[in-house]
């Protein structure tokens, strides 16, 4: 049997732990140290909006930049028309509403030249003018309508827009004659923001006209998009008393609706 070998006790060894704890700073050291973070938290709340920025519009491009689309309402000739309401019906069918049109009383919006006026200008004279937000396309063209919201007046019988007081004192939503048709306008939508707009009517007679003759609405506030509406009153267009026989000034060459005149 193999005899037991003494055993020898290793020397002793020292190990000596650093300590990971981090020393309390002193009382001067910790306020440097919220000094310090006081001075950087501009500088990082500045980052994060750089950032968000920065990935901001990528999202928010997608929906196109924001145009205001004006639009200015007449009387049969030049004044402008306060009171009058508007649907803007978009793209996609969703109708929004707008007005009444600003103002108190009718002002003359150009003077001089001939009936109706061709142009407008909310600018300058902001009476019967309203307005939209739209979102352009990122590409392409959109095609917008804008269309009248009359109200039935019981006291005539007669859509207005606006409204009179009292019987046959109202503007219908058209121009020619009492028993004119329709008006709308319509415009196209490029993703720059450019509007090209156009304004028809329907007169009595059924033919129709186009605002502004020859040319297109920018649909800005210096050139809006522009309605004529028609005033009732007693005149009569071919003496039989029915609806195209409430004028106000001359009948037109266009006012009869029933081909009887």
């Amino acid at each position: 049997m193999r005899a037991l070998e003494s055993f020898v006790a290793p020397r002793s060894v020292s190990f000596r732990i650093r300590s990971r704890i981090p020393r309390i700073p002193s009382m001067r050291a910790r306020n440097l140290l919220r000094s310090a973070h006081a001075r950087h938290w501009p500088l990082a709340l500045a980052a994060l909006a750089a950032l968000s920025l920065s990935i901001g519009p990528a999202t928010a491009r997608a929906d196109g930049t924001q145009t205001t689309i004006w639009v200015q309402v007449m009387d049969s000739c030049r004044q402008g028309l306060p009171g009058a309401s508007f649907t803007l019906v978009a793209p996609d069918g969703s109708r929004i509403a707008a007005g009444p049109g600003s103002g108190t009383k009718r002002v003359t919006v150009v003077h001089g030249g001939t009936c109706p006026t061709q142009r407008g200008n909310c600018q300058t004279v902001p009476v019967g003018c309203l307005s939209w937000i739209v979102t352009a396309p990122t590409s392409g063209t959109v095609t917008y309508t804008i269309q009248e919201t009359p109200t039935f007046n019981a006291a005539d019988g007669f859509q207005e827009n606006p409204s009179g007081a009292t019987a046959f004192t109202g503007f219908v939503p058209c121009n020619g004659g009492s028993a004119c048709r329709a008006e709308s306008a319509t415009f196209t939508l490029g993703a720059d923001g450019t509007v090209i707009g156009t304004t028809t009517n329907v007169y009595p007679d059924g033919k129709t006209a186009t605002y502004p003759a020859g040319g297109t609405f920018a649909g800005t506030q210096i050139d809006p998009i522009v309605f004529h509406n028609f005033q009732l009153g007693n005149g009569s267009c071919d003496g039989d008393g029915d609806a195209d026989d409430h004028l106000t000034g001359s009948p037109s060459s266009h006012c009869d609706s029933d081909a009887d005149r």
